[in-house]
């Protein structure tokens, strides 16, 4: 199995004097057409960890108080890519494009990374993904929708995307080559989704997901409503009990099947036999090929 790259920034051991340096010149030098600036003293330590997996870059930004930027001189440096940011903990303010945009917790960011942007952070967690312009770019519409573009967290499918990536963060450096690869191509589709979507020749059922789509958006669906559609669907499609399809809908949280146990009440033994039933009722064989398996029946169903 291939193993991951993973470069760790931490200003943890670092005096106040110390860190400010650290960030504006050897994690800026370090980091491709990315320059960081150090913005609050009072912040007890910050981390930054990078991620390369399967041709694919992901990052992660804790107790960061900074501004992240790219300005014009270094677009030249910068990879030809998207940089997908969710916010986990707090929010921040990303400027691209003649726009500024405000998150919250839970919101994505998508920005052009051939772009000059700007990001401020607060003490915040955030953490990104890099989505290539050649694989995502055909499944738009109109490719300058995904320049500074929000997707809110408590939509359907910006929590559907928090969720599946969570899960591709928990896979990090756990599943073979050709998982991973799957699982950043259906990124890109489910980020496509969220920003409108385009009908191919080679993939009749798009522009259904596509129209689907636009009205789970715009529906209030509340939280419980959402869960009941999504046990129902999968009762009916793969034969799950009331009991599996709960359990089921914990799992995909991705902290494990444990804790996923513990929120549903029942025994460790109990949740090892439901998850056995699941994987002879889905097919699938491991918990993230499971999660992978529902989240697309969702956007089917």
């Amino acid at each position: 199995m291939e193993q991951p790259i993973e470069l760790v920034f931490s200003t943890h051991e670092l005096s106040s004097f110390e860190r400010r340096a650290y960030w504006n010149d050897e994690v800026s030098e370090q980091w491709q057409a990315t320059t960081f600036e150090w913005i609050d003293e009072e912040a007890s330590h910050g981390k930054v960890i990078m991620h390369s997996f399967a041709g694919s870059l992901s990052a992660e930004c804790e107790n960061a108080s900074a501004r992240i930027a790219r300005p014009k001189r270094l677009i030249q440096q910068a990879p030809d890519c998207y940089n997908l940011v969710l916010h986990l903990d707090g929010g921040g303010v990303s400027r691209q494009g003649g726009r500024e945009i405000a998150a919250d917790t839970g919101d994505l960011i998508l920005m052009a990374a051939t772009e000059p942007f700007e990001m401020i952070l607060s003490r915040h967690h955030v953490r990104s993904w890099a989505l290539p312009r050649r694989m995502l770019d055909p499944l738009l519409r109109d490719p300058a929708t995904a320049v500074n573009a929000l997707i809110p967290g408590r939509s359907v499918l910006g929590g559907l995307l928090g969720t599946y990536l969570g899960t591709l963060w928990q896979s990090f450096g756990k599943v073979d080559l050709d998982t991973a690869v799957a699982f950043d191509r259906h990124l890109h589709q489910l980020v496509a989704l969220a920003l409108g979507g385009k009908k191919t020749e080679l993939d009749e059922p798009w522009d259904r997901r596509t129209q689907s789509a636009h009205q789970l958006k715009h529906t209030a669906l509340d939280v419980t409503t959402e869960q009941a559609r999504r046990a129902w669907v999968l009762r009916e499609r793969y034969g799950l009990t009331r009991a599996e399809a709960a359990f089921a809908l914990e799992i995909v949280k991705g902290d494990g099947r444990d804790a996923a146990a513990r929120r549903r009440g029942i025994s460790v033994s109990t949740a090892h036999s439901h998850l056995t039933r699941i994987f002879e009722k889905t097919g699938v064989h491991r918990q993230a090929e499971l999660v992978h398996l529902l989240m697309m029946s969702w956007m089917d169903g």
